[in-house]
């Protein structure tokens, strides 16, 4: 079993490969070695990571899965306005890769960094919102 896996050193690129391109041209490279994912892949997970932190720095008195909610107005603090923040975030990489899929335009590293690092905050919105209206739903 752990023959068919390869080498160590392989995994994260395995991994990597299974929600990323990839494209050496779109890859952040440290010390000569290309990253296991793309720019705007590694800003993703860059936003998400930070989503997640705020949520878990900031301790709101309703718990942690609805903290992200605690940088909105207090009118747009439930499950609903929390998801459909998620899914506004997410708009700008939508926009922005679905351009390059039907148009000539390419986007830069720039671009692809920061559609990524605010998609992944998104991503993370859709997350704590769900789980916020799972727990609301088990609490009755």
């Amino acid at each position: 079993m752990l023959t068919s896996l390869g080498q160590p050193s392989t995994w994260p690129y395995a991994f990597g490969a299974l929600v990323c391109h990839q494209w050496p041209d779109r890859s952040f490279a440290l010390a000569g070695n290309q990253l296991p994912v793309c720019e705007r892949c590694l800003a993703v997970e860059f936003g998400m990571v930070a989503a997640f932190g705020a949520a878990v720095v900031v301790k709101p008195p309703s718990g942690f899965f609805p903290s992200l909610a605690a940088f909105l107005p207090r009118r747009m603090r439930s499950p609903f306005a929390i998801l459909a923040v998620g899914l506004a975030l997410m708009l700008p990489m939508v926009l922005d890769g679905g351009l390059q899929l039907v148009t000539a335009y390419v986007s830069g590293t720039p671009q692809r960094f920061v559609t990524g690092f605010v998609y992944g905050i998104g991503q993370a919105g859709l997350v704590i919102g769900f789980v916020a209206l799972a727990l609301r739903v088990s609490e009755g």
